[in-house]
Parts: C-alpha cells; structure tokens; sequence
C-alpha cells in the first residue's frame, strides 16, 4: 500500500496563527483523542521553541480553545495539552477509515502529516477532505519507508551507538552513562536523544500493526 505525505489547513485557525508567528518553530502533536460521546479532542503539542514564555502567552489569547494546561515549561521547550472541537482533517481521517502517524507537526501555518492506506482509503480520505472544505497539498505518494529513515542523523548515530556497545543485550553490557561518555554529551542529553529514536520506531511498527488490524476488521 502506498505511503502517502500531505500537508493540510488547520480548521482550528487561532493556533494555525500562532505558527505563522513563529515560522521557524515546530508544534509537533504527540496525542490526541477524542473525548467519549462528544465532537471535543484532546491534543498534546509539544513546541520546541527559544522563547516558551512568548509562546504560551499566545495560547493565553485564545478563545477558540476550550481549555489548556501547561504541563512543562523548560529553556527550549514547552508541553500544552488543549481541548478544543475536533478538526475537520480529523474527522476525516477518521470517516475515511485513514490513521495518521504520529507526530504530526504543524509549521508556519500548515499541518504535516503521514498515512499508509490502501487506494480505496486515499480516494476517501480525499473526499471527505474536499466536503469539508479542507485545503491539502499532496507531497508525495510511494512506498511506506523505513522508520530508520525517519530518525535525525543525530538519533542515528546514538542508536548506532548504543546497538554495537550491546545497550540493547540482554543482559546490558553498556549503561546509558557509558554510552553519553563515549559519544561526550550529557546523561539527560544522551537519554532524550534515545527515547526519541525509540519512540519514533516503536510508533512507526505499532502504526501499522493498527494500520493492518483495522483494514482487516473492515473485511470480515
């Protein structure tokens, strides 16, 4: 099945502001989900940004959001998790049978996102895209990539790392301090860049674990 990239107009159109404020800066949306019986979602952003202050005064401004809770607020980033009416690209990923990989990452106006679905569900989602109005770029349409792809150089180098030096035997022959040693970082440095790496393959194989399941429910 054909791996498909777009990028879409948020419906939400005060935090689509926001990120045309901050061009530079990413809102990656780690979760969301929809509140039981109602049109209402949860989202998790997180915002990688030199200025968190100026950006969560923004959220301050909103009206359109239901509510919000800061649930960190470091040097170079900020977690905000907000309610708000579930949007339209949601609804129809979700009418259209489509699941979208995680993270997606809003970007000086747009939504970036990625999904793996069969040309019966692409043609869908399209259409419930263009009932409600939404606007969408295509990207690209090709072959679902390897979740190593998606990593940075950087996450490449520490997983790398971390594999040859046996991090990942059973039992470990390296602790996460001698891996940060022997690449000269930090501890806490050594352990972000390597939950990352992780979180984004495990993501990527459990998103089409899913991916698969829910196509083969549809078919019995």
């Amino acid at each position: 099945m054909p791996e498909v990239e777009l990028k879409l107009k948020p419906s939400n159109e005060e935090i689509a502001a926001v990120s045309r404020d901050y061009p530079d800066v990413e809102f990656q949306l780690l979760d969301s989900y929809r509140i039981k019986e109602e049109t209402l979602m949860s989202v998790l952003f997180e915002i990688q940004t030199t200025n968190p202050v100026s950006v969560v005064e923004s959220f301050d401004e909103m009206t359109e959001l239901h509510s919000y809770e800061i649930l960190h607020t470091g040097e170079t980033v900020v977690l905000i998790r907000c309610l708000i009416d579930e949007p339209a690209p949601s609804h129809a990923a979700r009418a259209s049978n489509n699941l979208v990989k995680p993270p997606l990452v809003l970007r000086n106006g747009w939504i970036f996102a990625t999904f793996t679905a069969s040309d019966e569900n692409i043609s869908q989602f399209k259409d419930e895209l263009e009932s409600a109005g939404v606007t969408y770029r295509v990207i690209s349409i090709g072959q679902p990539s390897d979740p190593i792809d998606r990593l940075t150089k950087r996450q490449r180098e520490v997983l790398d790392e971390a594999v040859d030096r046996g991090y990942y035997e059973t039992p470990r022959e390296c602790s996460i301090t001698e891996l940060a040693i022997g690449l000269g970082v930090t501890k806490g440095t050594m352990s972000r860049v390597l939950h990352r790496a992780e979180s984004t393959i495990i993501k990527d194989v459990i998103y089409n674990y899913i991916n698969q399941l829910n196509k083969t429910i549809l078919y019995i």
